[in-house]
């Protein structure tokens, strides 16, 4: 994806009447074309944005779950009935 994004703009100007679906189907076939040494750069930067993307998912998820347990100990403590003091009159109208 990163080649192709990279590469949209000058397979529109080789094909200027191509749709969106044509210009996929192109560029697929120019990257199957490509050597192993060609791509060998573009699949580092996927490698390396891969591991950006799990460690910010990693992080996203930390924060929900904290998120989710402080909202759970807020609501349960606001949830609960007060009880009534020892000895209240408040049962023996």
């Amino acid at each position: 994806m990163l080649w192709m994004n990279a590469s949209r703009a000058s397979i529109k100007e080789e094909h200027p009447d191509a749709k969106v679906t044509d210009i996929g189907r192109i560029a697929g076939a120019k990257w199957k074309e490509m050597d192993a040494e060609a791509k060998a750069p573009w699949d580092a930067k996927a490698k390396a944005d891969k591991e950006r993307y799990e460690a910010e998912m990693k992080a996203y998820k930390a924060k929900q779950r904290a998120s989710l347990a402080a909202d759970d100990s807020d609501s349960s403590e606001a949830a609960a009935p007060a009880k009534p003091a020892a000895g209240s009159d408040s049962d023996s109208d």
